[in-house]
């Protein structure tokens, strides 16, 4: 699951209670309410539960933890433009959030804005430094722009803190397969593969690294398991190893 646990205090002291008004205790019970459903993954409750409390939110803090749950509610069903909507607002009440930040970059990357996604991810990453994931989906961001060197590096500094995240070991892969590294590319969907083998992306990538590495019998072998696993990428590997005349 992709969204941030929101910045919400599930219990709060008796005497704040006692200070909100009945309009502020039912924007925090509509909070509570979206928490508890977007942490079971019924992101529609989600959604609702923290439109009630963004729209009856008072002050900053509650419109923000409403905002910020409602853009990953819709993030989470693929709602872009409402993902996209609710997060830009909750970044403008609190533009130094970095766990805003990055979502913000994750849905801009989905909805292929992917300049805007790299301000983005690269802003969260160095607010945050524990948030490993920003760095992640900024070294998948980097990929797509076809900066494959700034790929690598993004990637490389993920398995310097995580060296199992099979993520940033498969873009690391890709990356240096568009360098034309492919001895070295091999290597890293290896260890994809070790670590999870039945990722079908890596047997795709091994195959095309293998065959531009002069491995084509060990390509001819990842066509085998793709034609099993995954159809589509084993017919577009077969046309690589056997290109038409």
């Amino acid at each position: 699951m992709l969204w941030v646990a929101v910045f919400l205090i599930l219990t709060t002291a008796s005497g704040a209670w006692a200070g909100m008004d009945e309009k502020g205790k039912d924007a925090f019970r509509e909070l509570q309410l979206g928490y508890v459903a977007l942490d079971e993954g019924d992101f529609e409750s989600a959604i609702g539960h923290y439109t009630n409390a963004r729209d009856l939110s008072l002050g900053d803090e509650q419109r923000y933890n409403a905002l910020f749950g409602l853009g990953s509610a819709a993030l989470e069903l693929g709602l872009l433009d409402d993902a996209r909507e609710a997060l830009e607002e909750a970044h403008e009440l609190k533009p130094g959030e970095a766990k805003c930040t990055f979502m913000l970059g994750v849905t801009r990357r989905r909805q292929g804005a992917l300049r805007e996604a790299v301000t983005y991810l690269a802003e969260a990453a160095v607010r945050d430094p524990e948030l490993t994931q920003a760095l992640v989906e900024l070294g998948i961001t980097y990929g797509a722009l076809e900066r494959h060197t700034d790929a690598e590096r993004v990637c490389r500094e993920v398995l310097k803190r995580d060296p199992d995240n099979i993520e940033a070991r498969l873009g690391l892969a890709v990356a240096l397969f568009h360098q034309d590294d492919n001895e070295a590319a091999v290597r890293e969907f290896r260890g994809v593969l070790e670590l999870d083998p039945e990722n079908a992306r890596a047997h795709y990538g091994h195959g095309l690294a293998l065959l531009f590495a002069g491995d084509r019998n060990g390509a001819k072998s990842e066509i085998i398991y793709l034609n099993t696993h995954a159809p589509e990428l084993g017919a577009d590997l077969y046309e690589r190893v056997y290109p038409k005349e």
